[in-house]
């Protein structure tokens, strides 16, 4: 089968699409015939070598966590689907992955895509839109919020993010860029600041409960002065900001665990129309430098998906 390959760590350059042999089932898994694969920042920081210290990755290696695929094999005792199913799910981070003709995964990690669903769609939303429930799910587990500010609301994550707070009964804001103020409105969110509202925090109540960080520690920093008296941040990036007046605001790195049951949950949303994604560029197996090109940073709202077949 034809897969994306990554030899050495590198710039997007080091992406080569090689043919390698066939995966084979192991027992409890399905082998996948890859109809999608969701392009995330999390591929970009592996093959850049950014998590080389901290991950034992073999090399070479085929990126890509979020895989929509029609089953074609069954291993021993993976009988929760049949052939001809089309199922979705998140690989682990550190097996060989979906930018692949085909992929082998573990049955309890996936769940049917709904009828109606577009398998690209899915593809795109699984680890961001898991990313953001589960961070809302943590900052609510913590204490009580009444308040809570996005930092990152636009992308998908913070899609989810939204999404689920509003849900939970808590008045969200969100944080977005000058001129980006109708794509937040769209949202359905309670309160919109910019970046141009960073210098008077006092006129945005100096009363979030949560800041939820989907960024980075620096832009947390920002908005610090108006985080509640003993406040949480909650961030997807494991690092504290590197200078902080606010000692009595308890910071708390997210942790990502994907099962089967937040994959449909985030599917179902999707089917519904609860949940939407960015703008989605379709791209073929040897495109996927492209994506990685802009990623993690600078991918200016779009989200990317491989299709193997393309």
């Amino acid at each position: 089968m034809k897969a994306v390959r990554v030899g050495e760590y590198g710039g997007p350059d080091v992406l080569k699409v090689e043919e390698i042999p066939l995966p084979v089932p192991g027992a409890g898994q399905f082998l996948l015939k890859v109809i999608a694969c969701g392009i995330n920042p999390l591929d970009a920081w592996f093959r850049s070598g950014h998590f080389a210290a901290r991950f034992n990755r073999t090399l070479p290696y085929t990126p890509g966590t979020d895989v929509v695929g029609t089953v074609v094999e069954q291993g021993e005792g993976a009988d929760l689907f049949a052939v001809g199913d089309t199922i979705m799910g998140v690989l682990p981070v550190l097996s060989d992955g979906g930018y692949a003709e085909y992929t082998v995964i573990d049955q309890e990690r996936v769940t049917a895509v709904p009828v109606g669903l577009d398998p690209i769609q899915a593809a795109a939303a699984m680890t961001p839109a898991i990313t953001g429930v589960q961070m809302v799910e943590k900052a609510l587990s913590l204490g009580p919020c009444e308040r809570m500010l996005i930092i990152g609301a636009l992308g998908g994550v913070g899609r989810a993010a939204v999404v689920t707070a509003l849900a939970h009964g808590v008045s969200v804001a969100v944080a977005v860029r000058s001129g980006r103020e109708g794509a937040a409105r769209a949202l359905g969110v309670h309160q919109i600041v910019t970046n141009n509202d960073i210098d008077q925090p006092d006129a945005l109540g100096n009363a979030f409960d949560v800041v939820l960080d989907l960024v980075g520690p620096d832009q947390v920093a920002l908005w610090e002065r108006a985080i509640a008296a003993d406040g949480k941040v909650v961030s997807v990036v494991p690092l504290q900001p590197a200078a902080s007046a606010r000692t009595d605001v308890t910071f708390t790195p997210f942790a990502f665990s994907p099962s089967a049951e937040s994959t449909q949950s985030v599917a179902t949303m999707l089917r519904d129309g609860t949940l939407t994604v960015p703008d989605i560029e379709v791209l073929a197996l040897g495109e996927t430098g492209k994506a990685h090109a802009v990623l993690p940073a600078k991918a200016a709202g779009r989200k990317f998906v491989v299709m193997p077949a393309r």
